[in-house]
């Protein structure tokens, strides 16, 4: 099952839909992959060393924050149709292709 995790500022209403509140969005192909990419993103706007510890973070996904500068690291699952850019991503694209086109898109 795929995850989008998305690294925004707390105070932002809608997220996704702007573009100016979201700092990044990145989607992978596992649980593990997911939780490292919040690590990476903790240590990056907590500015710390410490490791952090990422295993609360379910299958379900799980949320982190507000940070101490303002931000929130959302962990959430999805489907592999919402992240692929067309209309049957069952077809010949694999998923890391679907991978590559979502953070493509959204870098």
């Amino acid at each position: 099952m795929p995850y989008i995790i998305e690294t925004r500022y707390s105070d932002c209403d809608f997220p996704g839909s702007c573009g100016e509140c979201d700092i990044s969005r990145i989607a992978v192909a596992t649980l593990d992959e997911a939780r490292r990419i919040t690590a990476r993103e903790y240590r990056e706007h907590v500015h710390r060393f410490m490791g952090f510890d990422t295993r609360w973070i379910t299958e379900s996904g799980g949320t982190i924050g507000p940070l101490p500068d303002g931000t929130v690291i959302e962990v959430r699952t999805a489907a592999w149709q919402d992240l692929a850019p067309w209309p049957q991503p069952t077809d010949p694209p694999y998923r890391a292709d679907i991978i590559a086109a979502f953070n493509g898109a959204h870098a």
